[in-house]
């Protein structure tokens, strides 16, 4: 209990951080929001400009074919396309929860909905950089290395688990007093 005791006192964040940020938050996860949406509406790549159909269904590979109106990408032979949609609709999703839920004027002392919010913003801040990396290589002749990704993606990881680690513990302290002070 001592290093968390320490950990606790040596950054102790003032209790009402989040009262004073929402309105970043909400400026925050708009812009993301907007991002995401854009990026729907002007895809890695562009959209094809005309159709074109195999006269016969022997003829053309059918990855091969396409209608106007649809993205390039789509045809890729990988499926990061689909990969790069998935996390893009997440990040839509929860970007626009945040939204909604630093909009709703709960009170922050509701830890439940403060750390809701707090996850909400981690999920749409990861998909998004998983989302540009993925847009990276569609359109970059030059692929980044799966070991450049996995490093990527390893420090990312823990950059968010040193975060939670650090939230976590300043619930677990959270609910301890909570419990001393339901049992005194």
């Amino acid at each position: 209990m001592g290093c968390i005791s320490w950990c606790w006192n040596k950054f102790k964040v003032d209790p009402n951080w989040l009262k004073e940020v929402r309105g970043h938050l909400i400026t925050a996860a708009t812009l993301m929001a907007t991002m995401a949406y854009q990026s729907i509406l002007s895809p890695p790549g562009g959209f094809w400009q005309e159709t074109k159909l195999a006269p016969s269904p022997s003829s053309i590979d059918p990855l091969d074919q396409h209608t106007a109106g649809e993205a390039i990408m789509d045809n890729s032979r990988d499926g990061s396309y689909g990969t790069y949609l998935v996390l893009n609709t997440i990040v839509l999703g929860t970007s626009l929860s945040t939204i909604m839920l630093a909009m709703t004027g709960f009170p922050m002392d509701n830890k439940f909905l403060t750390w809701l919010l707090v996850f909400t913003v981690y999920i749409t801040l990861s998909c998004m950089a998983g989302a540009y990396m993925i847009a990276i290589n569609l359109v970059s002749k030059k692929q980044i290395s799966d070991d450049a990704l996995i490093g990527l993606s390893i420090g990312w990881i823990c950059i968010c688990v040193f975060v939670m680690v650090l939230h976590l513990c300043r619930f677990l302290v959270w609910l301890g007093d909570k419990l001393l002070e339901s049992v005194i």
